[in-house]
This record gives structure tokens, sequence and C-alpha cells, in this order.
């Protein structure tokens, strides 16, 4: 059973002259979740580098978000901040679902003398262990983060 992750819209706090693109959605990629007993997690690192615990296999790697940040004062830097704490990523169909746990990231980054900064988001996902099969759909969820300075 082949099930596939990513977000495909995020959500941004920012002033009225700042721009915010997703070069990037956030991809777990392509898994396996050969037994739903127990917990599993994955974990997709800001550096595109995954890791399964259980009885999560990886078929396709996935891709950790990489977002474009435009029209702030040159030099400053910026926090990033975050509300994720166990949200559901859901399919259309409805039933069972993932969890995100976290998103990972760096929370203060610096933009160059342009104004601009680059930041690339991974997360952790988990299963629910409940027992319950996983069909092979994507799964999604709208997330949001807050950038100040």
């Amino acid at each position: 059973m082949l099930n596939q992750f990513c977000f495909c819209s995020i959500v941004f706090s920012f002033s009225a002259v700042s721009q915010v693109s997703v070069l990037q959605p956030l991809n777990f990629g392509t898994i396996v979740v050969a037994k739903n007993e127990r917990v599993s997690t994955l974990e997709l690192l800001p550096n595109g580098r995954s890791s399964s615990t259980n009885d999560i296999h990886i078929i396709e790697a996935g891709e950790a978000a990489n977002i474009l940040i435009e029209n702030f004062p040159p030099r400053i830097q910026l926090t990033i901040s975050d509300a994720v704490i166990n949200t559901p990523l859901t399919r259309s169909s409805g039933g069972i679902s993932f969890t995100l746990n976290k998103l990972i990231y760096q929370h203060d980054i610096v933009t160059n003398g342009l104004g601009i900064a680059e930041l690339n988001i991974g997360g952790q996902i988990s299963t629910s262990g409940s027992g319950g099969h996983y069909s092979d759909e994507e799964f999604k969820s709208v997330i949001q983060i807050t950038i100040e300075y």
C-alpha cells in the first residue's frame, strides 16, 4: 500500500508589502505502512534527509518545503513560528489519518542585503497506531507559519 503526503497550501502572516512564495511544498514522499498496530513516525529534515521508525517504509523520498521571503528590510532577523501540534493530515475520502506532530525549521533567519531570505521546512508525521489500514492516496493539511521582525 503506497501513500503520498504533501502540503498543498501554506498560509503566512506578514506585512502587506512583503512577499512570501512557496517554491516547493512540503512533501513526505511515498511510503508504505506495513502494520498500524503501534505508532510509527516519519521525520523529514529541512535538508531533505528522512528517517522512519517501526512500520513506515520509505519508497520514494520526500522534499522539504522551500519558501522564498522577499521585500523585507535588508539584513534583519526574521523570527519564524508556527502553531502545529498534532495536526491531522486528512484524505478526501475520510477515514484514518496521519498526524503532523511538528514542523522542523530554523526559527531565526536573516535577510540578505536585498531583504530576501529562504526557509526550508521539514516535519514529523505519525501513524495512528489504531490497527486501521491506510489507503493509497494523498493526505493533506493546510498549515500556517508566522514571520515576525
